[in-house]
């Protein structure tokens, strides 16, 4: 799987939420109740609970399928999280599902404004999905397929800053990531714009004020402002203690800026996985490996020496392994002579 911190985070939080009372909510009391009760789980990591509410939801409202973006988003996030592989048939069924009714209700009613918005949800989540099996031609295709749902939501609503948002983070990071294709004839820089798109809707979220806060948080820190981007990830753990996507952000932050802390955070990182008893190889090798990385560069050379050395008595030929770990582990041994050689 790629790493963790160098991932496009263009939809991996869209489904985070706020509870401001200005935002568009759904007009069923419950289901917006539920529906911000299982973004919350999912922000803490639950995703067993998540799993059961979603699925719940989605066998009491089969034909408003917001459940079943929340039930792919849950299996991209915890397969992120825990360096595992994608359930990629309910990941693409769920997906589908949801474009399908989306479709047929949008056939009857063309301005629903929420079929439009959760049909886009579905064509962003598959940009991101396909982004994180590096099918960037995929990913660009169903961004704009989601891009033209969004805006016809601004259509209907100018106001809806739901779309909005979403919007901006799509724009600011396909900008980004495509630039070494500039040749590709749709391909434009909106990386302003869509950073004011989503500055703009922060404050009038419902379901997505964190997929703004995190996707602010990875903008700050591609534009080299890496105090704002320390800055608002702390904020945000202090809401969020057990968050690791936002430990990891904060991680990248302080990377730029003081190692030692970035070393620590780290450290959170790998004990709340400990924890829960979800480390496998692969992110025990990847996190020891980050942790010594960021050690040797706050010039603590003995504890990254000792974590090198550890990871290094792992015998992998043994093991039913893949390329990333074997990939991992060359890097592990690099570091570790160069550590050897300044010893």
């Amino acid at each position: 799987m790629p790493e963790t911190e160098h991932l496009v985070r263009y939809s991996l939080i869209f489904f985070l939420f706020s509870s401001s009372i200005l935002a568009q909510e759904f007009s069923n009391p419950i289901l917006h109740r539920k529906t911000t009760e299982g973004i919350e789980l999912i922000v803490n990591q639950q995703y067993d609970k998540a799993r059961i509410l979603f699925t719940k939801m989605d066998k009491d409202n089969p034909n408003f399928p917001v459940a079943k973006i929340y039930l792919a988003a849950i299996e991209i996030a915890s397969s992120v999280d825990y360096a595992e592989p994608f359930d990629a048939e309910l990941i693409e069924g769920a997906l589908s599902q949801t474009e399908e009714i989306c479709d047929s209700a949008l056939s009857v009613d063309p301005e629903n404004i929420w079929y439009n918005y959760l049909a886009g949800q579905a064509y962003g989540s598959f940009a991101y999905y396909n982004s994180l099996n590096g099918d960037l031609l995929g990913a660009l295709a169903s961004g704009l397929s989601a891009i033209t749902y969004f805006e016809k939501c601004l259509e209907v609503d100018s106001s809806f800053y739901e779309a909005q948002v979403a919007i901006g983070t799509y724009k600011y990071w396909r900008s980004v990531k495509t630039k070494p294709v500039e040749w590709l004839p749709f391909v434009e820089d909106e990386s302003r714009e869509g950073l004011k798109l989503i500055v703009n809707s922060l404050d009038n979220l419902s379901y997505n004020h964190y997929l703004a806060v995190y996707s602010l948080i990875w903008i700050y820190i591609e534009e080299h402002e890496f105090e704002k981007a320390q800055s608002l990830a702390e904020t945000t753990l202090k809401k969020y203690p057990r968050s690791r996507f936002f430990m990891w952000v904060l991680a990248s932050a302080y990377s730029r800026r003081d190692n030692l802390k970035a070393a620590k955070t780290i450290e959170r990182i790998y004990k709340s996985l400990s924890d829960e008893k979800k480390l496998n190889l692969y992110n025990t090798i990847n996190i020891k490996y980050k942790i010594a990385s960021e050690y040797s560069k706050a010039g603590y050379k003995q504890k990254a020496l000792k974590l090198c050395e550890e990871l290094m008595s792992i015998d992998i030929d043994d093991i039913d392994t893949d390329a990333p770990i074997e990939e991992r582990m060359e890097k592990v041994e690099s570091l570790m002579e160069q550590l050897q050689l300044n010893n």
